[in-house]
């Protein structure tokens, strides 16, 4: 089974600036600002599920969302690879990991 989908996640992203100037040995008044916005980020996520026998299965799901704010750019990839298997009495018990890479 291979599987695709596109979708929205969403963030609040913050940011701040503080000045303070000094001339001539003369300090100016010091400025902050912020800003603060809710932004849908898209998410596009791939999938993949294989039945290597009748009661073992792996499975893997990537998904991928970036986001750029003039020149700066930031992305995240999160990345699940996982098995399962099913025991003789129908049970099933599996083993997952989630490994992200911020950049």
């Amino acid at each position: 089974m291979v599987g695709l989908s596109l979708g929205a996640h969403g963030t609040d992203l913050g940011f701040a600036i503080k000045a303070e100037g000094n001339v001539g040995g003369i300090a100016g008044a010091a400025r902050e600002e912020r800003r603060e916005i809710t932004a849908p980020l898209p998410i596009v996520s791939a999938s993949v599920a294989y039945e290597v026998a009748p009661r073992l299965r792996v499975a893997a799901k990537v998904d991928y969302l970036q986001l750029t704010i003039v020149e700066h750019k930031g992305r995240l990839t999160i990345s699940r690879p996982a098995s399962s298997a099913m025991s003789p009495a129908g049970s099933p018990s599996g083993r997952a990991i989630a490994v992200s890479n911020i950049g």
